[in-house]
Parts: C-alpha cells; structure tokens; sequence
C-alpha cells in the first residue's frame, strides 16, 4: 500500500518555501499518506519514494498539503504518452530480483555521490512507486520514465509554466519521486549526467531525494531523516524491512553495491564494536526501578497537571515508589547535568546515552552521588526516589529525548524487551488509559485549527487506532473523541428520547477524493479533512437544519463535551453547514 505524502506549510504562501521536504508532496503509489490538518492545508501529490521518506512531510510542516490520491492509480494521477522502455530484473540475488537493474543503479550512484545507503534508498524506492513503476511505467536504460507520472492539481497555482507537469494554471506533483515544481527547482539533480535536471528522470529524481534525506539528517540518523518527511513507525518499520531484505539479497550474492554506512533498527548507523557517538554506546536498556517496587502513576501524554490544572504534555514516565527506592541508569551513558529545580525537576540528572539518547531523571530524593562527565553503565545507582521540586508525591519523573525531542518512555523500553506495564505504553493507536478519558484530555495534543496527531496522515490512520461509537458502531472517530460523543447522546438521548443520528464521521482518503467528485466545493480538499483526522462529524436528526430544536441543542451544549461547531460551518459563515461538528478543532 505505497503511500502519498504530502507538506505544504500553514498557508500556500509558506508552504513549499518552508522546507523542501514539505512539496515533495507525495508518492506515486496511489494511496495518499496525507499530512496536512487544517482547512488551510492543501493536498500535495506526493514526492515518492524517497522524497517521501525523507520527509514524508508533513510531520515537518504540520500543516500542509497531504495528498495524492489513493483512489488508483488513474485517480492519482495523469500519465502522458510516451516511449515505452525498459530492463529486465535483476536476478542475482532472491531479494533483488523485483529492483529493475536501472533503478538498482540509479541507487547505487546516488549512494556513492552522497554516502547513503543504497538499501535505504531501494527501500523508499519500493515502498513508494515500485521503483519506478507505479501504474504501469517503465523505465528506460538512461533512467526515462514512461508514461511520465504527474499528480492532480495542487491548487495554489502555477510555478513553472507547465514546465514539468504540463499544466500552466496549476502545479502538479511530478516523476517517480512526485516532486512538486517549487521544490525540484531547488532540489532538483541531474543523476545522468546529460545536463538536464529531469524530475521525470529516475536518475535525477533519485539523487535530488537522497540529497533531500542528507538535509533532513542522513546518513547520521535515518529515522530523523525519514520522520522528518513521514511521522510514521509503520512506513518507517516497512522502508527500513525492506532496506534490510535488499542489504542481505546483495550480500547472499556476493555484492558490494555501494560503500555506506548501513543503519540499524534505530535508524542510526551501526558504530564499531566498543566505540560511541556524542557518548556511549548502549547495547542494552533496562528499566530504572526493580521490579514490584513501583507502578505507573502517571504515563507519557497531555494530561491536566496535577498541580496547576492547565492541561499539557508530561513528558515523561512516573514511577510511583517507596521514598529511599534506588534508581538505576537504564543504559550505558555520560551524566552531562546533575542539579536541583525549584517547583520543576528537583534534584535531577542527565544522562548522555549516544546517538541523540539523552534520559533525564527527576524529583529524587537528594542530590545525586554522580558527578558530570562521570561514566555509567546501565544499572548503575543514579539516586533514590524522592518528591522534590514540582511533586505531589514520592516517584521517578523519567524522561527520554531523542535528538532532542522528548519520546514515550514506556514504548521506548518495551521495544527493547522490557517488561513494562501494557497501560503505561500510549504508542500511537490510543491505547493507552488516559485516550479514552475525554476529561483528562487524553494523549493527544489540543488541536487548534490542525488535527493532525499520532504520526498518521490524513485520511490514511488504521482502524486499530480508532474507536467505534457505542450507539453507532459502524462509525469511529479518534478514541477521545468517540467518548466524548458518547457522553454528550447520553444527555442528548435524555432531552430528546433517542440517540443521535450521525451520517459521517472519519472519512478515508478515498472517501474524500470521492466526496469532493460527487459534491465538488462542499466537500473539502482531500487530505484537508478533518473528517480525515477522525475528529469530525456529520449528523441528523435535525441537527443538520438551522434553527431546528436539535440544532438549538448542539450549540447550547456541544461545547460542555469539547465539540463546536466551526465557524465557517454557522449560519452566515463562509460554507454554512449545519450538520458539521468538530472536536476541539476551531479550523
């Protein structure tokens, strides 16, 4: 299910300008991966493959453009007549055997000039266009692709004068990779050498994403590369499987197609044996309290604070225990900071594991026995349990920073085989325990005009993640919101005698593009939705008429179960819609 990706920044003006990363919109694959939120954002037809990868976009740019269809291939996009061309597969080697040999060279060359990982590359390349051939496209011996794949209309207007997508009135995603035209003027390579920078070209288009995916952070760090295009553990894990299947197809065959750096299952390269990178190299994690001396108090996600009520992200673990309970490094690292903070951490430390693995660890009881630039090895004492600082009680605040941004704590020790609490892990699918407490503002972000959240693209989150509605059970929304809807037909249900009648709720990107075909501008811009977010609702049971008793409820008391009626969706606004209602989205 190749993916299409999409990033335009909050508005038109910003979007491409924000970062190369954010036009290249989305793959050629077909299905849209989608990345923007608001109403503002705009549906980019997506850099493939590797564009996507390296920026699956979006995440960067939170708002913008998500995209490309995924309706088919004919609704994602265009193919022009062309000359047909194309090589045989490469058979040297079971795992290389679907690469066709010029797409496998074009990886090749784009590793050597730029030190990446072919296999990296190869990944990206299968996962999103089938190495260039998406929807039937072959590829000719000096890289031409044919039929030429140009995606649908972006609607922010014309910036190449139908230069590369044929169009003079509107820009389009383009080639293999669906650069979009802003961003391959800036991005765009000539792989080839025949001294054109061709995004139809799969050399070109090639060597301008692994050129993208060396700004966004590689070779030194794939997963922030990736991320950085595609906020995803599941594209990630899928890009990174076959990275690995194509490096063990090469070895089995005795290849050697190019000399870079291979990353591993972080998504940083492998260091020799013994050797660290900004600090130690840590082979094994554990967990920072002994077992059965501690519970979960509080886990990783937004949350109403216990001290001051405002609802925010606690970024970090709590581990409820004993005053006195020894806390232990939970990997091998250098402490760069041991201080005390007033109404914050308290008596605290930082530990540099390496490779942008940084753990804090906070409110203990005293001042740490560790000093900076002091070594640690996994298990070794780092202090005692305490309620210092900004605490309501005795526990370890436990953080951990990758490359500078604050993960769950609980996945990240679960995914190295410890035993952690299932309830302490949020992940990305809203299973954690607060997801479903509406009051305690679950674990996702509040959402003010983006509804972006989880890492998934609009229109493009899996069923797992969200929640069916108990009265309706055949509709689901995001697992906060499905509760909150509950809760708010419970007092429907006692004003009016039955349950609320809802007509729509999360809409797929197929959905979308759908929609907008059958009742064009009423509907909006696919991958824009917040429909596609899984925060919205169409409904009833004259709701959906103004000025009707039912309606009258909803806007005396939506509001009291975190759900609003927007403002270009009211009476008077710039698409009046009555039926339309969004939760703790004022886009």
């Amino acid at each position: 299910m190749p993916a299409i990706i999409g990033a335009i920044a909050k508005t038109v003006g910003k979007q491409i300008l924000k970062k190369a990363a954010s036009e290249t919109a989305g793959l050629v694959t077909g299905k849209p991966r989608g990345s923007g939120g608001g109403s503002s954002k705009w549906i980019a037809a997506g850099l493939v493959i590797l564009v996507v990868l390296v920026g699956a976009v979006v995440a960067v740019v939170a708002s913008l453009v998500s995209t490309f269809a995924g309706v088919g291939a004919a609704a994602a996009y265009q193919c022009q007549p062309g000359t047909a061309g194309g090589m045989e597969p490469v058979t040297n080697g079971k795992g290389l055997a679907d690469i066709p040999a010029v797409a496998l060279d074009t990886y090749i060359k784009a590793a050597q000039k730029t030190g990446l990982d072919w296999a990296v590359l190869a990944g990206i390349g299968g996962t999103e266009s089938n190495h260039g051939r998406h929807g039937g496209a072959t590829l000719a011996a000096n890289g031409d692709v044919r039929p030429k794949v140009i995606g649908i209309a972006l609607g922010f207007g014309d910036s190449d004068n139908g230069k590369w997508d044929g169009d003079t009135s509107d820009d389009r995603a383009v080639g293999p990779m669906q650069f979009i035209p802003t961003t391959w003027k800036s991005m765009g390579q000539d792989g080839n050498g025949d001294g054109v920078k061709d995004p139809h070209n799969m050399y070109d288009a090639i060597l301008a994403a692994a050129h993208y995916l060396k700004v966004s952070g590689a070779p030194g760090n794939y997963r922030k590369a990736l991320w950085s295009y595609n906020h995803s553990d599941v594209y990630y894990s899928k890009v990174m499987a076959k990275a690995d299947t194509y490096r063990k197809a090469a070895a089995q065959a005795n290849l050697d197609p190019a000399a870079s750096a291979a990353p591993d299952s972080t998504g940083t390269n492998v260091p020799a044996a013994g050797t660290a990178t900004g600090g130690t190299a840590t082979t094994k994690w554990i967990m920072p309290l002994q077992e059965g001396v501690y519970t979960i108090s509080s886990g990783f996600g937004y949350r109403v604070h216990p001290i001051t009520g405002v609802r925010k992200l606690h970024n970090g673990l709590d581990f409820a225990a004993p005053a006195g309970t020894p806390i232990m490094a939970i990997g091998d690292g250098t402490v760069v900071r041991n201080y005390f903070q007033p109404g914050g951490y308290g008596n605290a430390v930082f530990i540099d594991h390496g490779n942008g693995i940084v753990t804090h660890y906070g409110h203990m009881l005293e001042k740490s026995p560790l000093t900076v630039g002091q070594k640690v090895t996994a298990s070794t004492l780092v202090g005692k349990v305490g309620s210092t600082g900004g605490s309501t009680g005795n526990h370890l605040h436990l953080t951990v920073m990758q490359n500078g941004t604050g993960i769950d704590p609980a996945k990240f020790l679960a995914d190295a085989g410890n035993a952690v609490p299932g309830d302490a892990v949020s992940g990305d699918t809203g299973t954690s325990s607060n997801c479903n407490d509406p009051a305690a503002g679950g674990n996702y972000p509040p959402s003010t005009g983006d509804g972006a959240w989880g890492g998934y693209q609009n229109g493009r989150i899996p069923t797992p993640a969200l929640c069916p509605i108990a009265f309706a059970p055949n509709q689901r929304l995001r697992c906060d919101a499905a509760k909150a809807v509950e809760a708010m037909n419970v007092a429907y249900k006692a004003a009016f005698g039955h349950n609320m009648v809802i007509t729509d709720s999360y809409r797929d990107y197929a959905g979308q593009v759908d929609c907008r075909r059958r009742k064009g501008n009423v509907c909006a811009v696919p991958g824009t939705s917040n429909h596609g977010w899984a925060l919205a609702l169409d409904l009833g049971d004259g709701i959906n008429n103004f000025g009707s008793a039912t309606h009258k409820w909803m806007q005396a008391n939506a509001g009291k179960f975190g759900w609003l009626h927007p403002g270009w969706a009211q009476a008077g606004g710039s698409k009046p819609e009555p039926w339309h209602w969004q939760f703790g989205v004022t886009n």
